[in-house]
């Protein structure tokens, strides 16, 4: 009685198109004969993953005694004349860069656009989404960070897919920073100095915002863009970054408070 050797698992890249035997390596199927065996498939293979695939020796053969060598796993629903084998499709290989756009983010690209088969979309799930994972001063997570620092961005696919980075052909990781916030500088606008009218009189102090701090002397209120005195005198207002420049800075480049002033002048008596 003649014997055939059993079939071994095999594995292939995926190609973005079902994929029979025909696809694999002749060094992985060197057991198969096409005149002597059938393979039929559970489903049809595209996504990766592992499915099951059976090789059962044609009837016409069978009849004259050809069976597979080896012990079938009779559980599993094998036979003399049927064997059972996986067949892989391992992700494919794809090269990439990160790099910093032109607003300082992270962003990646794909070093060979045909890499990614033209079928193969957001809308279908088939194509990578790429992410960064962020790293440095303390930090560890795929949220860019906001405190003010250097960190290492990562690239990685962040969606289930076919695809995986080829490290060894990209550039993966790049150098993100976060700079300190850059504030304009409150400016008085118009009058800076007025005649005492025995009422509150008011200064426009523009582009006080959630990052200014104002210290006002006795007697000066502010509110919605306003400084409000009534007395006569000269009065100063001091103004400074909240945060003590730790993360902010003036748009000038420099982060010490100043101080502004408004004047009440006395009214003349005519005696």
């Amino acid at each position: 009685m003649r014997s055939l050797n059993e079939p071994t698992d095999i594995s292939v890249e995926y190609k973005g198109t079902s994929l029979t035997l025909d696809d694999v390596a002749d060094e992985q199927k060197n057991w198969f004969n096409a005149e002597q065996l059938d393979i039929t498939y559970d489903s049809t293979i595209i996504n990766n993953g592992t499915y099951r695939a059976k090789a059962e020796i044609k009837s016409s053969y069978a009849s004259i005694g050809l069976i597979f060598a080896g012990t079938p796993d009779t559980s599993a629903g094998e036979s003399d004349t049927v064997r059972y084998f996986n067949f892989t499709v391992t992700k494919k290989k794809i090269g990439i860069k990160a790099a910093l756009d032109s607003g300082g983010l992270p962003t990646v690209t794909l070093k060979n656009e045909g890499d990614v088969y033209s079928g193969d979309t957001a809308a279908n799930g088939r194509a990578p989404s790429f992410g960064f994972t962020y790293t440095g001063n303390g930090y560890n997570s795929d949220t860019p960070p906001t405190a003010v620092g250097t960190y290492t961005a990562t690239a990685k696919i962040t969606n289930e897919c076919n695809y995986q980075i080829d490290t060894a052909n990209s550039t993966i990781s790049v150098t993100y920073k976060v700079d300190k916030k850059s504030v304009a500088k409150p400016v008085l606008s118009g009058q800076v100095s007025k005649q005492y009218s025995g009422v509150e009189q008011n200064f426009t102090l523009q582009g006080v915002t959630a990052d200014v701090s104002l210290t006002l002397p006795s007697g000066v209120t502010y509110a919605d863009g306003s400084l409000n005195v009534k007395d006569a005198g000269t009065y100063k207002i001091g103004i400074a970054l909240k945060d003590g420049g730790a993360a902010t800075i003036w748009a000038d480049g420099t982060s010490a408070s100043y101080e502004v002033s408004i004047t009440i002048t006395k009214r003349p008596l005519n005696i």
